[in-house]
């Protein structure tokens, strides 16, 4: 049954109504066209919102745009059923699910940058029956990423910690519940899985290691500006106190050590590749 069949139904049965029954079929109505247009101003939102950050993301020559840093899926977002969803539906509360099925799996395209990695967080109402059916599984590109349970006070949640990645491309995110159920009434013949609610993935933040030192050194967490971390590597100075380097063929190493091919070695440790070793340590 398509959505005009259903909503032909739904009319006919009003105008058989009287009274009462007619005021509650007419309340329930506004409910649902209420929610609709909820559904579709969302969805409106989600649009404008990505169109405007394209437009502020475009700079002219250039092709690539920064992947968003969190994506948030809600079950009113209406899913295509080919990634394994049903309509979506409501509980007395007005929150929005919508189960997962006929198939095992239900799967999402997602856009987000992975470049440290990302935290997801997957939350349900219910299952059917939840010892058969709690041990999802979680597939990120073809590879399997542990999935784990989280405590909430009311539904389900669970976490996983997608890898990190440099690639561009959207990642293709395949849950798995162990089985589909029909529900106990034999009016319904879906088979139901999960009653999705929401789905949302949070880029992790890339903590940069600085290597130079001193009061006049950015902070651990600010990022190199127009300098690479390898060309820094090579910039350090000697911290240890008092130490220096000399030149020519008799150079003598600090601590009374040797230093090969004229660098100096301090505190028992050979400095490489031009970078002078000091008692601490460096990148």
């Amino acid at each position: 049954m398509d959505d005009e069949e259903e909503v032909e139904l739904r009319l006919n049965a009003l105008a058989e109504m009287r009274g009462r029954d007619l005021v509650a079929g007419l309340i329930g109505e506004l409910r649902t066209v209420r929610r609709e247009i909820v559904g579709l101003k969302r969805e409106l939102d989600a649009l404008n919102g990505y169109l405007e950050k394209s437009d502020r993301s475009l700079v002219f020559g250039t092709s690539e745009l920064p992947l968003p840093k969190t994506v948030v899926f809600d079950a009113d977002q209406r899913f295509d059923p080919r990634f394994g969803f049903y309509p979506v539906e409501y509980l007395e509360s007005g929150l929005p699910f919508c189960w997962t099925g006929p198939a095992r799996e239900f799967s999402f395209e997602v856009f987000v940058d992975r470049t440290a990695g990302a935290e997801l967080s997957l939350e349900g109402a219910r299952f059917l029956d939840h010892e058969r059916q709690r041990n999802i599984t979680l597939q990120v590109d073809g590879e399997s990423v542990p999935i784990v349970p989280a405590p909430v006070a009311k539904g389900l949640r669970y976490s996983a910690e997608l890898p990190a990645t440099t690639r561009r491309a959207g990642a293709r995110l395949i849950f798995v519940v162990p089985e589909v159920l029909p529900p106990p009434r034999g009016t319904d013949a879906r088979l139901l899985g999960l009653a999705f609610t929401r789905l949302a993935i949070t880029a992790h933040t890339i903590v940069w290691q600085n290597a130079r030192t001193g009061p006049n050194a950015p902070s651990a967490n600010s990022e190199p500006h127009g300098e690479s971390v390898a060309p820094m590597k090579r910039k350090m100075r000697l911290a240890t106190a008092g130490a220096e380097i000399t030149s020519g063929a008799e150079k003598k190493a600090h601590d009374g050590t040797t230093a090969d091919d004229g660098i100096t070695a301090v505190n028992g440790m050979m400095a490489e590749d031009g970078i002078t070793a000091g008692s601490g340590t460096h990148e």
